[in-house]
């Protein structure tokens, strides 16, 4: 059993490509029959609204993501 954590900070459409790719990649994830438990990082946006199964810990971390961030 592995434990994988997923930084979904970026996840919802209001973030383009990547906030896409998380939304199917969750998604495709929740759907598999696992064993290994998986934690994702979410912003408060999200943290209330994504239903998953037993073996997803969600975990608030309203902190943007330093990839949006130009320097």
């Amino acid at each position: 059993m592995a434990k994988i954590l997923l930084d979904g900070r970026l996840y919802g459409l209001e973030n383009a490509g990547l906030g896409r790719y998380l939304i199917n990649l969750v998604g495709e994830l929740a759907k598999i029959e696992s064993e290994d438990e998986y934690v994702i990082l979410l912003r408060k946006k999200y943290f209330d609204a994504l239903n998953l199964p037993g073996n997803w810990k969600k975990v608030l971390v309203d902190i943007r993501s330093l990839i949006l961030m130009s320097p």
